[in-house]
């Protein structure tokens, strides 16, 4: 995972948990693996609470450099 962006990159640097979107800085690459320089509540997502079990996801983006969320989830409104 690289945590460059750009017009021509689809990277992002947006994970999301159930419903919230946390951006990070750097993803560490030696074991254990962790994203670090994490900031919780991202663009106005309200923070929740994250369980053990819930794995992050990071978030595409499209050729327009906007973010594309599932319309099943809150995070379209």
């Amino acid at each position: 995972m690289s945590s460059i962006t750009g017009f021509f990159v689809r990277n992002s640097v947006t994970l999301r948990i159930e419903n919230e979107l946390i951006t990070y800085n750097e993803v560490s690459k030696s074991p254990p693996f962790q994203f670090t320089g994490c900031k919780r509540g991202a663009y106005g997502r309200a923070r929740r609470p994250i369980l053990a079990e819930q794995r992050p996801a990071v978030i595409e983006r499209n050729a327009s450099a906007l973010f594309v969320p599932d319309p099943e989830t809150s995070l379209l409104d």
